[in-house]
């Protein structure tokens, strides 16, 4: 049976370590699938940020005659 993203949480690394390669391996794909997925959502965000805000922050800098928010 595999072992869950919560494995990692409740063991302890000396616990971790202890574990079957092949479950060690099944944990690392996981994490890489969650951090993959975490950043194509970070990545949206900021585009939805960006598409709600820019246009006021190039206004608002237009009006200061600055070409940077420095």
């Amino acid at each position: 049976m595999g072992k869950n993203l919560s494995t990692i949480e409740t063991l302890d690394v000396k616990e971790l370590s202890r574990l079957q390669v092949c479950n060690l391996a099944d944990l690392c794909e996981q994490v890489a699938k969650l951090l993959s997925h975490a950043k194509d959502l970070k990545e949206k965000l900021d585009d939805a940020l960006d598409s709600r805000f820019s246009e006021t922050i190039k206004e608002n800098l237009r009006r200061e005659n600055k070409d940077t928010g420095h």
